[in-house]
């Protein structure tokens, strides 16, 4: 074993010797050494086989990600319909909203992952995902006075309305980007 990782580039083991059978031209040189075409086919076979591992452990994943979500979203509601303190009840809506606003992320993230698991095991009724797609993709305005009143615009004002236009900018890069990955994962 230990002369096995310091092998020289002249050592035996890289000598062709035995891989061919006696009925084998002797004077041709292997296609896997010496065409071209079945190198960069080897390769993508490879790279195929690879590609699938790799979608059977997202897809497991996916699986482990929706067990664990439906969990702590019956958890959570146990709680809620168990609970009369409302500084509990408080504390657990906001992590059901949380918990919620995770799924949207998620689901959006994994649209193109295949789970034996359907959507209503997830654990949110649709209303609820509704909601809280809402409430993900539109804007949330914060008023620093009072809401009722009109002020006028100040330069600072402007000013915060020009780096808003740049996440606003970054915003619809991110959309475009999305939808590019889901356009590209429809196509698998």
């Amino acid at each position: 074993m230990d002369g096995l990782f310091r092998l020289d580039v002249d050592d035996d083991i890289w000598q062709d010797i035995g891989l061919t059978d006696e009925i084998d031209n002797m004077e041709n040189i292997p296609n896997w050494l010496g065409d071209d075409n079945v190198r960069v086919g080897i390769k993508a076979l490879l790279e195929h086989d690879c590609c699938v591992e790799e979608i059977t452990r997202v897809k497991h994943e996916r699986t482990c990600m929706q067990e664990w979500f439906q969990e702590e979203w019956m958890i959570v509601q146990i709680a809620i319909e168990d609970t009369t303190d409302i500084n509990i009840l408080f504390q657990l809506h906001k992590h059901k909203d949380n918990l919620l606003q995770l799924c949207v992320t998620w689901e959006l993230a994994m649209r193109g992952i295949p789970c034996a698991m359907s959507k209503k095991d997830w654990g949110p009724s649709v209303e609820e995902m509704v909601k809280a797609h809402k409430y993900e993709y539109q804007k949330q305005v914060i008023y620093a006075g009072d809401t009722d009143s009109e002020e006028e615009l100040t330069d600072e004002d402007i000013d915060l309305n020009e780096d808003e236009n740049i996440e606003d900018a970054e915003f619809l890069d991110n959309v475009e980007m999305s939808a590019l990955i889901d356009e590209f994962r429809g196509q698998l």
